[in-house]
């Protein structure tokens, strides 16, 4: 898990909690995506002929990296897949080191909204800030809770069928096990939302203050950290949003 630098610490952190919002709507020739948290606002459209994928666009609405905003043209890889590819196939277009991770995530879940009968679904994360007590990680699906659980330090602390289980390396596997199928999409927004929260630990810095290719343990996770990339990759200027109390600006995008 990131760490912040000595003196980074946001002083805040233990009394918020991270949000993020997820919104999926589909019509007979497209799908638009979007997500709004605490560091990002993205959206994505997806047009296809009932079989195949024919143009995607994203948007880079709010980012924290200055590189953030070059990631739609590696997701045009995605042009001529099947809208029911599989998960080996879709990675090898789109691989995690080449993309945004959020807009890859937001490309998947797309392609699996193309085939659903319903025109619109949206999930809410909630991932309360650790202090004395672990975190509370919740989804909800379409306004209905789907998943709640305990976690300290990336490790599930609750409920005691899952304790020990992580949060991050290895979660979709254990995921995919104990959780029903219907789930399985909302498991992997939790993790992903969790992942995202730690972001919170952090205080507000500015771009001179600190190095993203000093983040080591981040290096070629995603577009911004791959190599060539993240030696000019720099910190936005405020690009974060406190929605600890505010859930309902959440993909208004201000």
């Amino acid at each position: 898990m990131m760490t912040p630098f000595a003196g980074a610490e946001n002083p805040l952190y233990g009394t918020g909690v991270f949000r993020r919002k997820v919104r999926l709507q589909r019509d007979a020739v497209s799908i638009l995506a979007e997500l709004e948290d605490y560091a990002h606002g993205f959206r994505l459209r997806i047009d296809h002929d009932g079989v195949r994928v024919t143009a995607i666009a994203s948007e880079a609405l709010r980012i924290p990296m200055t590189t953030c905003n070059e990631t739609n043209r590696p997701l045009q890889q995605l042009i001529g897949c099947p809208l029911t590819v599989g998960w080996e196939e879709f990675r090898r277009r789109l691989p995690p080191a080449a993309n945004c991770t959020h807009l890859q995530d937001l490309a998947w879940w797309s392609l699996a909204h193309a085939r659903r009968d319903t025109a619109r679904c949206e999930y809410e994360i909630a991932v309360t800030d650790e202090s004395e007590a672990p975190s509370e990680c919740s989804v909800w699906r379409n306004g209905e809770l789907a998943i709640r659980l305990q976690a300290r330090l990336g490790t599930v602390v609750a409920p005691a069928a899952i304790v020990g289980k992580s949060m991050m390396r290895g979660f979709s596997a254990w995921a995919t096990a104990h959780y029903p199928e219907r789930d399985h999409e909302a498991a992997v927004m939790l993790q992903r939302g969790y992942f995202v929260a730690q972001a919170r630990r952090h205080g507000r810095r500015s771009a001179d203050e600190i190095r993203i290719a000093d983040f080591e343990s981040m290096r070629g996770a995603c577009y911004s950290y791959a190599i060539g990339v993240v030696e000019r990759a720099r910190l936005t200027e405020n690009s974060e949003r406190d929605f600890t109390h505010r859930p309902d600006l959440l993909l208004a995008f201000r």
